[in-house]
């Protein structure tokens, strides 16, 4: 696999259930999304699978984990701080807010706002093609 956009260790793996999407995650915050579907089935590749997306998730990242039942991916951080996200990087919510949400209504998600730390971080904006 290639290396991460900061060049920072990977730090989390979660693959969804059905073998087809890979979710590697960075020290720094960033979640970087590999189609494995029918890679190395038959003989080892030769070339990394392409990443197929990345998101910035957390300024101090912890951990990423699929929760295949929902769809959706949750992160958490050293901060305490716990997000829930669809597996195409929608940000959903934080865990511990007043104001409530429903997992199955997208309407109720926050996106496309973003938490206030990832809106002021200078390395959270989106990956341009002009910029591999």
């Amino acid at each position: 696999f290639s290396q991460s956009r900061m060049k920072s260790h990977i730090s989390s793996i979660a693959v969804i259930a059905d073998d087809s999407f890979l979710y590697a995650a960075d020290d720094e915050g960033y979640v970087y999304v590999y189609s494995i579907k029918d890679y190395a089935l038959q003989d080892p590749e030769q070339e990394s699978p392409k990443c197929a997306s990345c998101f910035y998730i957390h300024f101090h990242f912890g951990r990423v984990e699929v929760v295949d039942e929902e769809k959706v991916l949750l992160s958490s951080s050293i901060d305490c701080t716990v997000r829930l996200w669809s597996l195409d990087g929608e940000y959903i919510e934080i865990f511990g807010q007043a104001e409530p949400w429903e997992i199955f209504t997208p309407a109720s998600w926050k996106h496309p706002r973003v938490p206030y730390e990832i809106l002021l971080h200078p390395q959270s904006i989106p990956i341009h093609p002009m910029q591999e």
